[in-house]
């Protein structure tokens, strides 16, 4: 075998390897990236879980014609933003939330470990979805 068949035979290899060893980032619920989108349809959160690390910048679109409510209940004391930017509001029960009308986004960075439920509201359609922070 010539060295010119060897490199192409090592070269297929390695492609082929980084092929096979790729990750499917629409089979996976955990990113590895500093934010991670969260899309708001109609009748469907896509994902419905995001499995997150700390610090993670997690951003909702809203993707359906009407507003959408993002409730956050029984959070207690959670720290949520990394650079106080975000819009949610905290009312006197310690409910996060933010309206985000149709084409619009909203963004929240989750600084504490847990398992956050949280429902989209829709009038009186109402989706639920989580956070886990790890």
């Amino acid at each position: 075998m010539n060295v010119k068949k060897i490199f192409y035979v090592v070269l297929l290899v390695c492609i082929g390897s980084l092929i096979f060893f790729s990750e499917d980032t629409k089979s996976q619920e955990t990113v590895q990236t500093k934010y991670r989108v969260i899309r708001l349809l109609s009748d469907e959160i896509i994902p419905s879980t995001a499995i997150i690390s700390l610090g993670t910048v997690l951003i909702w679109v809203n993707e359906a014609p009407e507003t959408a409510e993002i409730i956050f209940t029984n959070v207690g004391n959670i720290a949520t933003s990394c650079d106080g930017s975000a819009r949610f509001n905290t009312d006197s029960q310690q409910v996060i939330s933010a309206k985000i009308s149709f084409a619009g986004l909203e963004s929240l960075c989750l600084i504490q470990k847990g398992e956050f439920n949280y429902t989209v509201k829709r009038g009186s359609h109402k989706l639920n979805g989580k956070i886990i922070t790890k």
